[in-house]
């Protein structure tokens, strides 16, 4: 059974909190299976995003004290996001689910988000359990991303054949249904 009681969604690059559609979805979901708080916050400058800024959100959205009981799920670019606030986190949070997540600038409007390396060794040991989702299709995010971060994170990784770069999904029930595995 989840435990989890804080969900916090990070969109990505050019992003919102109605894109991709599912996030609202699954937050609601997940209001309806269990007693939770889910946070679907917009992330500042989305167009011309700057780490520290979505830092500020993701902490002030989830403080570090509740980490051990929240799951960090990002979208794209959220994903490095989280990636980068657990880095600064001494707690380690519940679960993290990395969705199309990039291992690197794929385009140069998220580049200054990868001037410094993950330390991922240092990032494995922030979350209990990892997830990785991507599809083999993703325009944006070639599928080899996903399978670097499941090696490098100890992650699971959930791979589908047609969900794209996973932003025109108005609903996502296999990704509700991994949180409960």
């Amino acid at each position: 059974m989840n435990m989890t009681k804080n969900y916090l969604f990070v969109h990505g690059y050019k992003g919102r909190p109605d894109l991709p559609p599912w996030f609202l979805w699954a937050a609601d979901e997940l209001r309806k299976k269990n007693e939770c708080v889910t946070m679907v916050p917009q992330m500042p400058f989305p167009e011309a995003p700057v780490l520290e800024a979505w830092l500020r959100v993701i902490f002030r959205s989830v403080h570090e004290q509740d980490f051990p009981e929240s799951t960090l799920i990002g979208h794209s670019l959220g994903g490095i996001a989280i990636l980068k606030a657990l880095e600064e986190s001494p707690q380690q949070a519940a679960h993290v689910v990395l969705v199309g997540v990039p291992m690197s600038a794929v385009n140069n409007g998220i580049a200054p988000f990868f001037v410094e390396p993950l330390n991922l060794e240092l990032i494995k040991t922030k979350a209990k359990k990892f997830t990785c989702m991507y599809s083999k299709d993703d325009p944006y995010v070639p599928f080899e991303h996903g399978e670097y971060f499941a090696e490098k994170l100890g992650a699971e990784l959930v791979s589908f054949e047609n969900k794209g770069h996973f932003e025109g999904l108005k609903e996502f029930p296999e990704f509700v249904f991994q949180l409960y595995l």
